[in-house]
């Protein structure tokens, strides 16, 4: 009989503990999400004001919220807790659960649920600003206040997302308008119809961005959700710098307006509805791989309203 319950008591310890470590490396990866989220939410005016880099807080902290929110079946017991210090720069998110114990708790019926703490911390590299400066501010294109300025009418509505293969971006040559539409375009489909497999013919996965990105999609394609609206709408683009002595890594300035966004279930249930932004200015870094085309290596958001 002692043996039975040393067995028992062994084995429920095991599968307890296994538990538990599962729901920490799930809330930690959570938490590394929503803190490199986070962590793009730089205060651009700041930046090529001053040259300085730091983080605006209500942005950090909104895109941390919203990689959270995104993220579903996270055991949380208590608020996320989202830490944002401009300068120095840093995101620190904090998640809080609990995993409930199964086999030991016939042997300890009192004994209270086991808490699970992560923290995840993410500060914005120095050689980050360094690269941004040296795109920006030393490698500005000479005939950039002289720069055109393309405009296009809005696109057709989108047909209705299908299990076919999507078609790569073509993002390739120096159409700037052309090419952003194509990465915007693609980035859309795949939320139509979630593939994070394919998020590498967009995005370099060095990009900040990447990760989040591809969690959604990961979240998304595991739910069996999508989206079903018709995207963004890319209405001027031009490039803003190009790295001194590096040909391949440019700066981009997109003039873009997000339509209304609608979230559909596995039974094709409305279960979120996104009104309609104004239009708004993003600045995209971009550098072309050896199959030359164009991928995002840095989202930096506009604020203020527009880049200078």
């Amino acid at each position: 009989m002692g043996l039975a319950i040393l067995v028992l008591f062994v084995g429920g310890l095991s599968l307890d503990l296994w538990r538990a470590f599962g729901a920490r490396q799930l809330l930690a990866n959570a938490a590394d999400a929503a803190a490199i989220a986070g962590a793009t939410g730089i205060d651009t005016a700041r930046f090529r004001d001053t040259g300085q880099l730091a983080l605006d807080p209500s942005v950090a902290m909104q895109r941390a919220g919203d990689s959270l929110a995104h993220q579903g079946g996270l055991p949380l017991t208590a608020q996320p807790g989202v830490e944002v210090t401009p300068d120095p720069p840093q995101v620190v998110v904090v998640l809080t659960g609990e995993v409930r114990l199964t086999l030991m708790r016939i042997l300890l019926p009192n004994q209270p649920p086991l808490t699970v703490r992560v923290r995840a911390g993410i500060a914005i590299p120095v050689l980050l600003a360094i690269v941004l400066a040296v795109l920006l501010l030393q490698g500005r294109d000479p005939a950039d206040e002289a720069a055109p300025v393309v405009t296009v009418a809005p696109t057709t509505t989108l047909p209705p997302p299908t299990t076919a293969q999507i078609a790569p971006p073509k993002a390739t040559g120096e159409d700037w308008l052309a090419i952003m539409r194509d990465i915007l375009s693609f980035r859309h489909s795949l939320y139509e119809n979630p593939q994070p497999n394919l998020l590498d013919q967009i995005y370099d996965s060095r990009c900040p961005c990447y990760a989040h990105e591809h969690q959604i999609l990961s979240d998304l394609k595991s739910r069996g959700w999508r989206y079903n609206d018709e995207g963004v709408e890319v209405l001027k683009a031009k490039l803003l710098a190009r790295a001194r002595n590096k040909p391949s890594d440019v700066a981009v300035e997109v003039f873009v307006r997000s339509r209304v966004q609608i979230l559909l279930n596995k039974a094709d249930e409305v279960v979120k509805r996104t009104p309609a932004s104004s239009p708004a200015y993003q600045d995209y870094e971009l550098i072309r791989g050896s199959d030359g085309r164009w991928r995002v290596l840095f989202e930096l958001p506009v604020p203020s309203g527009r880049s200078k």
